[in-house]
């Protein structure tokens, strides 16, 4: 099962639009970052390999393996954090998932929550920001 999910992640991953663009505003603001996913390293190796992303996500990846809890415990943001050297409450987690969210505000981190097909309600219940659109990060960027 799990060869079949690496070999479907090896061609059917797709960046969320804005992606690619959202990251590279971080690295110009000069600011540190991470993912800290409930998927494996072999996963994000290969969605980040397919979408063009290894580069930017060298040595930045966080699995909740590396812990041994998965979202929603806060632990894998915690640990991305700590791996930074940065503060939980001075870090900002976009993230698309209840669970996600949930882990982040439990890690005592401000979230944005992505969704890119809804009202964001369900995110906004869980303890996020709601946006629609990475152009949001992007916005909040500018100011930095």
């Amino acid at each position: 099962m799990r060869g079949r999910l690496i070999a479907a992640l090896d061609t059917q991953s797709a960046l969320i639009p804005g992606a690619r663009e959202a990251v590279e505003d971080v690295v110009a603001a000069g600011l540190p970052y991470r993912v800290a996913s409930n998927s494996s390293h072999d996963e994000m190796t290969v969605k980040f390999a397919r979408t063009g992303l290894t580069a930017l996500m060298a040595g930045r990846m966080h699995s909740a393996r590396d812990v041994g809890v998965g979202k929603p415990a806060p632990d894998v943001f915690l640990a991305a954090a700590l791996a930074e050297g940065v503060d939980p409450a001075d870090c900002l987690v976009i993230e698309d998932s209840v669970l996600g969210v949930r882990a982040a505000v439990a890690a005592g981190m401000p979230v944005l929550g992505l969704d890119l097909h809804g009202d964001g309600a369900a995110l906004a219940a869980a303890g996020a920001t709601p946006i629609r659109s990475l152009a949001a990060l992007r916005e909040r960027l500018a100011g930095v």
